[in-house]
């Protein structure tokens, strides 16, 4: 049976890109050994599904749509960077999401627990939005990137409405992921 592994998440603005991918040069110039996302991989995950079959897909849309008809437009921020686990042991690096952080937690709950009737399994971790732009393979130039961080713990990186969601096929390659979406759901609610 075939299979792809895919994910749900909310794509991000040209401009927000953009500004992260300038954030990123400057980290890059501390020659870290890390594996960056290209720029337009940049995105928001809702939920990561790992591989599922062509039979899961009707299942999938149809408990999505259930969600978005009834999910309205909202504003996010990308201010701030910084590191998971944290400063000391950095591992991913990552921007910061503010904003209308309610909706968008209701909306990744509301996609838990419709697709977890629909048979897919909960996350184990506790929705911390933000924007991955960058993994770290080793603690190479740690105290450079510390300080870059701190510098960069109040930046604004750019501001979206958000109006849809998408769920991507992640193609893995030794060049790193390639994403395409396989269905773009916009939201159906009038703000």
């Amino acid at each position: 049976m075939d299979k792809i592994r895919a994910f749900i998440a909310i794509d991000i603005n040209e401009e927000t890109r953009r500004a992260i991918d300038d954030f990123m040069k400057k980290l890059r110039a501390l020659s870290l050994d890390a594996k960056w996302v290209k720029p337009e991989n940049i995105h928001i995950t809702m939920k990561f599904l790992g591989n599922i079959s062509i039979h899961d897909h009707d299942k999938l849309y149809k408990g999505i749509n259930m969600i978005i008809k009834e999910t309205a437009v909202f504003r996010l921020s990308f201010e701030g960077a910084g590191c998971f686990p944290g400063p000391n042991n950095p591992r991913v690096l990552w921007v910061g999401v503010k904003g209308e952080l309610e909706p968008l937690r209701n909306l990744q709950g509301a996609i838990e627990d419709r697709l977890n009737e629909a048979g897919f399994p909960r996350e184990d971790r506790r929705f911390a939005p933000h924007v991955t732009f960058g993994r770290l393979r080793s603690n190479k130039n740690a105290e450079g990137l510390k300080e870059i961080l701190k510098n960069y713990a109040d930046a604004r990186f750019g501001e979206d409405m958000v109006s849809s969601l998408n769920v991507y096929k992640s193609t893995l390659t030794p060049a790193g992921p390639n994403y395409n979406v396989l269905k773009e759901f916009k939201f159906g609610k009038i703000g």
